[in-house]
């Protein structure tokens, strides 16, 4: 469950593109949000901190954040301020550790030169890093500025057929009642590859359908399945099934058709072991998608619990079964 929120500004509209995001967050799960400022160190040692530079850059900050905290007003339970100074990547995690955050919401761009790349330097270096749940929020998501009118109308989430996918499509769920969203669930059955370096004989083409078809055949069981558990609810759940070779691109395509204003997705799949912070679909998604994205950390989960990282979830699907 997510309890308190982390949301890193540094005072640029780019940065503040992601608040809105948080704001929706924290209403969904009744979380707590924390809007840190980072001032970086001039390099000048202590006369540097005690001087009055930085007295003038904290008070700044101080006012900025205010103003933030005023705006947040009557948005989520409360709303902490926190003024850092050093390194903004390590202020950042390091007050995310400090206050027990579970999710560090960030636009993909901040004050800095944006470049050809996806994500900021310093955004870049957070989200591989944190060990918690990360949002990205591209820096021209928002069309409209303030924080009112932020709301998630489709969300679209992974399905892999794993138990950590299924605790996502939970969590997912709680974002979805709040906002009324409609829930679409995707499920990408993927083309096996044949260890051969000359071409497929027919054989090999003909075993390699049969292998997507029984595929395929199960997700559809699965996927009508998972249906089945929010009939009667309150959402409104859509699902789609797809064969491709190229699994994260075709859940954004779908992303994409389908308009989603979120993508909620598990750090890792049913392959996933746990040794990076993300699996391979995960760090592509990353790396290309154009769609907010959420991603569920569950390897703190897995950490302190002997069950599977699901089990949340499945309480949840259970709940709203008929």
């Amino acid at each position: 469950m997510i309890r308190r929120i982390l949301a890193p500004l540094d005072g640029s509209a780019h940065a503040e593109s992601a608040l809105a995001s948080a704001i929706a967050l924290a209403s969904a799960f009744d979380a707590e949000i924390i809007v840190q400022r980072v001032v970086e160190s001039g390099g000048g040692g202590s006369s540097f901190n005690d001087g009055m530079h930085w007295r003038f850059l904290r008070a700044e900050a101080l006012a900025y954040l205010s103003e933030i905290k005023t705006r947040c007003a009557g948005k989520c339970r409360s709303c902490e301020i926190v003024v850092s100074q050093g390194d903004p990547a390590e202020e950042i995690l390091q007050c995310s550790g400090d206050r027990d955050a579970d999710l560090i919401v960030l636009s993909t761009h901040g004050r800095g030169h944006r470049g050809p790349f996806r994500l900021g330097n310093t955004v870049q270096q957070i989200v591989f890093a944190a060990n918690v749940s990360v949002m990205l929020v591209p820096a021209e998501a928002r069309e409209e500025p303030g924080l009112e009118k932020q709301a998630f109308r489709r969300i679209l989430v992974p399905l892999d057929g794993s138990r950590r996918a299924e605790w996502a499509l939970c969590l997912a769920s709680t974002i979805a009642e709040a906002h009324a969203s409609t829930l679409h669930m995707v499920h990408v059955v993927p083309v096996p590859e044949m260890a051969r370096r000359f071409p497929r004989t027919p054989e090999e083409e003909k075993l390699r359908q049969q292998v997507v078809q029984h595929n395929r055949k199960a997700a559809r069981e699965y996927l009508d399945a998972m249906e089945a558990r929010f009939e009667g609810g309150r959402l409104q759940v859509r699902s789609h099934l797809l064969v491709s070779s190229r699994v994260a691109q075709t859940i954004e395509k779908v992303a994409e058709e389908q308009q989603a204003d979120l993508l909620v997705s598990c750090a890792h799949g049913h392959g996933g072991e746990g040794e990076w912070l993300y699996g391979g679909i995960a760090g592509s998604l990353i790396a290309h998608t154009k769609v907010p994205l959420l991603l569920f950390q569950d390897l703190a989960y897995e950490a302190t619990n002997t069950e599977s990282c699901a089990e949340p979830g499945e309480e949840r699907l259970m709940e709203q079964a008929p």
